[in-house]
Protein backbone atom coordinates (compact mmCIF):
# COMPACT_ATOMS: atom_id res chain seq x y z
CA UNK A 1 0.00 0.00 0.00
CA UNK A 2 1.36 3.40 -0.97
CA UNK A 3 1.37 5.92 1.86
CA UNK A 4 0.90 9.48 0.62
CA UNK A 5 3.60 11.85 1.92
CA UNK A 6 2.38 14.78 4.01
CA UNK A 7 2.12 18.26 2.54
CA UNK A 8 4.93 20.33 4.02
CA UNK A 9 5.83 24.01 3.86
CA UNK A 10 8.49 24.45 6.55
CA UNK A 11 10.25 21.33 5.32
CA UNK A 12 10.45 19.65 1.94
CA UNK A 13 10.93 16.05 0.95
CA UNK A 14 13.53 15.03 -1.63
CA UNK A 15 13.32 11.38 -2.66
CA UNK A 16 16.61 9.83 -3.73
CA UNK A 17 17.26 7.10 -6.30
CA UNK A 18 18.99 5.00 -3.61
CA UNK A 19 15.75 4.64 -1.66
CA UNK A 20 16.46 7.32 0.92
CA UNK A 21 14.51 10.49 1.53
CA UNK A 22 15.90 13.85 2.58
CA UNK A 23 13.87 15.88 5.06
CA UNK A 24 15.08 19.39 4.29
CA UNK A 25 14.38 22.04 6.92
CA UNK A 26 13.91 25.24 4.95
CA UNK A 27 11.51 27.74 6.53
CA UNK A 28 10.11 29.98 3.76
CA UNK A 29 10.69 33.70 4.11
CA UNK A 30 13.26 33.31 6.88
CA UNK A 31 17.02 33.62 6.82
CA UNK A 32 17.34 30.91 9.47
CA UNK A 33 15.35 27.81 10.39
CA UNK A 34 13.33 27.98 13.61
CA UNK A 35 10.78 25.69 15.19
CA UNK A 36 7.50 27.51 14.73
CA UNK A 37 4.24 25.80 15.65
CA UNK A 38 3.79 25.03 11.97
CA UNK A 39 7.22 23.37 11.72
CA UNK A 40 6.59 21.32 14.86
CA UNK A 41 3.31 19.91 13.58
CA UNK A 42 4.83 19.20 10.16
CA UNK A 43 7.61 17.21 11.83
CA UNK A 44 4.96 15.19 13.64
CA UNK A 45 3.13 14.55 10.37
CA UNK A 46 6.37 13.44 8.72
CA UNK A 47 7.18 11.03 11.56
CA UNK A 48 3.70 9.50 11.34
CA UNK A 49 4.12 9.05 7.59
CA UNK A 50 7.62 7.61 7.96
CA UNK A 51 6.41 4.67 10.03
CA UNK A 52 4.60 3.24 7.00
CA UNK A 53 6.65 4.73 4.18
CA UNK A 54 8.56 2.65 1.65
CA UNK A 55 11.94 4.32 2.22
CA UNK A 56 15.23 2.92 3.49
CA UNK A 57 16.04 5.83 5.74
CA UNK A 58 16.08 9.58 6.26
CA UNK A 59 18.69 12.30 6.04
CA UNK A 60 17.70 15.42 7.96
CA UNK A 61 19.51 18.47 6.67
CA UNK A 62 19.07 22.21 6.37
CA UNK A 63 18.16 24.11 3.24
CA UNK A 64 19.86 27.22 4.66
CA UNK A 65 23.52 28.10 4.35
CA UNK A 66 23.91 29.53 7.84
CA UNK A 67 22.42 27.02 10.30
CA UNK A 68 20.79 23.65 10.80
CA UNK A 69 18.20 25.18 13.14
CA UNK A 70 18.50 28.07 15.61
CA UNK A 71 15.82 26.79 17.98
CA UNK A 72 12.36 28.05 18.82
CA UNK A 73 10.44 30.87 17.19
CA UNK A 74 10.88 33.47 19.95
CA UNK A 75 7.94 35.57 18.82
CA UNK A 76 5.65 32.56 19.15
CA UNK A 77 7.12 31.82 22.59
CA UNK A 78 6.04 35.26 23.72
CA UNK A 79 2.52 34.66 22.46
CA UNK A 80 2.43 31.29 24.19
CA UNK A 81 3.56 32.82 27.48
CA UNK A 82 0.76 35.37 27.35
CA UNK A 83 -1.74 32.60 26.57
CA UNK A 84 -0.56 30.52 29.51
CA UNK A 85 -0.62 33.42 31.96
CA UNK A 86 -4.14 34.38 30.87
CA UNK A 87 -5.41 30.91 31.82
CA UNK A 88 -6.70 30.29 35.34
CA UNK A 89 -3.86 29.42 37.70
CA UNK A 90 -5.00 25.82 38.15
CA UNK A 91 -5.06 25.29 34.36
CA UNK A 92 -1.68 26.79 33.45
CA UNK A 93 0.34 23.59 33.68
CA UNK A 94 -2.00 21.71 31.35
CA UNK A 95 -2.18 24.64 28.92
CA UNK A 96 1.62 24.87 28.81
CA UNK A 97 2.07 21.11 28.50
CA UNK A 98 -0.41 20.75 25.66
CA UNK A 99 1.15 23.68 23.81
CA UNK A 100 4.80 22.67 24.11
CA UNK A 101 4.66 18.85 24.18
CA UNK A 102 4.08 18.33 20.40
CA UNK A 103 7.78 18.85 19.55
CA UNK A 104 8.87 16.27 22.12
CA UNK A 105 6.19 13.90 20.82
CA UNK A 106 7.24 14.45 17.19
CA UNK A 107 10.92 13.75 17.88
CA UNK A 108 10.05 10.63 19.84
CA UNK A 109 7.82 9.46 16.99
CA UNK A 110 10.68 10.09 14.56
CA UNK A 111 13.21 8.02 16.48
CA UNK A 112 10.76 5.13 16.96
CA UNK A 113 9.31 5.04 13.42
CA UNK A 114 11.38 1.98 12.55
CA UNK A 115 13.50 3.71 9.89
CA UNK A 116 17.09 4.87 10.46
CA UNK A 117 17.51 8.63 10.65
CA UNK A 118 20.78 10.50 10.15
CA UNK A 119 21.31 14.21 10.69
CA UNK A 120 23.76 15.99 8.36
CA UNK A 121 24.72 19.12 10.32
CA UNK A 122 26.45 21.85 8.36
CA UNK A 123 25.50 24.78 10.59
CA UNK A 124 24.66 25.62 14.18
CA UNK A 125 22.12 23.26 15.76
CA UNK A 126 20.85 25.02 18.86
CA UNK A 127 17.91 24.54 21.19
CA UNK A 128 15.17 22.65 19.38
CA UNK A 129 17.56 22.19 16.46
CA UNK A 130 19.98 20.32 18.72
CA UNK A 131 17.10 18.32 20.17
CA UNK A 132 16.04 17.31 16.66
CA UNK A 133 19.62 16.21 15.94
CA UNK A 134 19.69 14.22 19.19
CA UNK A 135 16.56 12.44 17.99
CA UNK A 136 18.44 11.13 14.96
CA UNK A 137 20.15 7.76 15.23
CA UNK A 138 23.36 9.09 13.67
CA UNK A 139 24.86 12.59 13.50
CA UNK A 140 27.42 13.75 10.95
CA UNK A 141 28.89 17.13 11.87
CA UNK A 142 30.90 19.35 9.57
CA UNK A 143 34.33 19.82 11.13
CA UNK A 144 34.35 23.60 11.52
CA UNK A 145 34.69 25.52 14.82
CA UNK A 146 31.77 27.77 13.82
CA UNK A 147 29.46 24.74 13.59
CA UNK A 148 28.29 23.00 16.71
CA UNK A 149 25.50 21.67 18.87
CA UNK A 150 24.14 23.29 22.00
CA UNK A 151 21.18 23.83 24.29
CA UNK A 152 21.43 27.51 25.27
CA UNK A 153 17.94 27.79 26.79
CA UNK A 154 19.35 28.33 30.29
CA UNK A 155 20.89 31.61 29.12
CA UNK A 156 17.40 33.06 28.69
CA UNK A 157 15.86 31.43 31.77
CA UNK A 158 14.44 28.35 30.06
CA UNK A 159 15.13 24.62 29.92
CA UNK A 160 15.11 22.39 26.82
CA UNK A 161 11.57 21.15 26.38
CA UNK A 162 11.76 18.52 23.64
CA UNK A 163 13.74 15.72 25.24
CA UNK A 164 17.16 17.35 25.38
CA UNK A 165 17.37 17.01 29.16
CA UNK A 166 16.82 13.25 28.73
CA UNK A 167 18.77 12.38 25.59
CA UNK A 168 21.85 14.47 26.28
CA UNK A 169 22.92 12.85 29.57
CA UNK A 170 22.19 9.42 28.11
CA UNK A 171 24.54 10.18 25.22
CA UNK A 172 27.40 12.04 26.90
CA UNK A 173 27.00 11.34 30.63
CA UNK A 174 25.89 13.62 33.43
CA UNK A 175 29.21 15.39 34.00
CA UNK A 176 29.69 16.29 30.34
CA UNK A 177 26.11 17.39 29.84
CA UNK A 178 25.92 19.90 32.72
CA UNK A 179 27.92 22.72 31.05
CA UNK A 180 25.73 22.33 27.95
CA UNK A 181 22.46 22.35 29.88
CA UNK A 182 23.35 24.92 32.55
CA UNK A 183 25.94 27.21 30.95
CA UNK A 184 24.96 27.19 27.30
CA UNK A 185 28.18 25.51 26.17
CA UNK A 186 28.42 24.39 22.53
CA UNK A 187 30.43 21.48 21.23
CA UNK A 188 32.09 21.49 17.83
CA UNK A 189 34.43 19.26 15.90
CA UNK A 190 36.52 16.79 17.85
CA UNK A 191 34.98 17.82 21.18
CA UNK A 192 31.52 16.87 19.89
CA UNK A 193 32.88 13.60 18.54
CA UNK A 194 34.69 12.75 21.76
CA UNK A 195 31.60 13.53 23.85
CA UNK A 196 29.30 11.40 21.72
CA UNK A 197 27.20 14.25 20.35
CA UNK A 198 28.54 13.52 16.88
CA UNK A 199 29.23 10.09 15.44
CA UNK A 200 31.36 11.33 12.56
CA UNK A 201 33.08 14.50 11.35
CA UNK A 202 33.02 15.48 7.69
CA UNK A 203 34.59 18.07 5.45
CA UNK A 204 32.23 20.80 4.22
CA UNK A 205 30.07 19.43 1.43
CA UNK A 206 30.64 15.79 2.38
CA UNK A 207 28.24 15.54 5.32
CA UNK A 208 25.21 14.39 3.32
CA UNK A 209 27.15 11.67 1.51
CA UNK A 210 28.54 10.41 4.83
CA UNK A 211 25.06 10.37 6.36
CA UNK A 212 23.72 8.45 3.36
CA UNK A 213 26.59 5.98 3.55
CA UNK A 214 25.70 5.15 7.15
CA UNK A 215 22.00 4.77 6.33
CA UNK A 216 22.79 2.32 3.53
CA UNK A 217 25.19 0.24 5.65
CA UNK A 218 22.60 -1.80 7.57
CA UNK A 219 21.97 1.10 9.94
CA UNK A 220 20.29 0.39 13.28
CA UNK A 221 17.00 2.28 13.61
CA UNK A 222 17.09 2.21 17.41
CA UNK A 223 18.42 4.69 19.88
CA UNK A 224 20.80 3.31 22.54
CA UNK A 225 18.10 3.72 25.21
CA UNK A 226 15.61 1.69 23.16
CA UNK A 227 17.81 -1.41 23.03
CA UNK A 228 17.07 -4.30 25.38
CA UNK A 229 20.62 -4.22 26.79
CA UNK A 230 20.54 -0.50 27.59
CA UNK A 231 21.89 0.42 31.03
CA UNK A 232 21.97 4.04 32.18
Amino acid sequence: MTVTPPTLEQFRLEFQANGLVHLVFDCPGRTMNVFSNAAIHELGAFAAWLAGADVKGVVIRSGKDNAFCAGADLAELGVAYDMIMEAPLQDRFNVAFEHFFPLSKAIRALETAGKPVAAAIAGLALGGGCELALGAHYRVLVDDPKIGLGLPESLVGLLPGAGGTQRLPRLVGLKACLPILLEGARLSGQAALNAGLAHELAKPGEEVARAEAWLLSCADARQPWDRVDWVL
